[in-house]
């Protein structure tokens, strides 16, 4: 083949040069990658903290979190935050803990301009008014096997699995 021309074999694809140099060929199908979202993230427990962490590290922006209320926890029955706010407020990211079905929830999703919400373990059901506000959705990260586990102890039955005690998958 001629000096420069590319050729392709198995077992490196076209990005070997006749002539010994090498060069990267990135394919023309590959597709563009999506910088600068603005996220909505909800979530609750501290199983969704690493997804909330990974998200922050990102090129997307989170504009907002979406938790539930304080809780009393303990003997002493103590109001504590969620694990999924004590973040946001770590990283100066606003939390909304309202519910979702109270309108100024859709409102201030609007206000946000938040394109996507992605949600891991939020722990309310999520009413029309406020799935059609992102412009790419609602997207649900889910802990178990689905939709073989589903139901009220998802969590649960994943521990089973892992334990050897169930088994699953599709």
């Amino acid at each position: 083949s001629p000096r420069g021309a590319y050729r392709s074999s198995p077992t490196t694809g076209p990005s070997v040069r006749a002539g010994g140099l090498a060069a990267v060929v990135v394919p023309a199908t590959e597709p563009p990658r999506l910088a600068g979202v603005r996220l909505l993230f909800a979530g609750t427990p501290e199983v969704a903290l690493p997804t909330l962490r990974a998200l922050l590290d990102s090129d997307h922006e989170v504009v907002a979190v979406l938790t539930r209320p304080d809780a009393r926890v303990g003997r002493g029955r103590t109001l504590q935050p969620s694990p999924v706010r004590g973040l946001a407020q770590e990283h100066g990211v606003e939390v909304i803990t309202e519910r979702p079905r109270d309108p100024g929830v859709a409102e201030r999703l609007r206000e946000l301009r938040v394109d996507c919400c992605p949600v891991v373990a939020y722990g309310e059901i999520l009413p029309g008014a406020v799935l059609g506000v992102p412009a790419h959705g609602w997207v649900n990260l889910h802990l178990s096997l689905l939709p073989a586990w589903r139901g009220a102890a998802p969590v649960q039955r994943a521990k089973d699995f892992v334990a050897g005690r169930v088994s699953g998958g599709p």
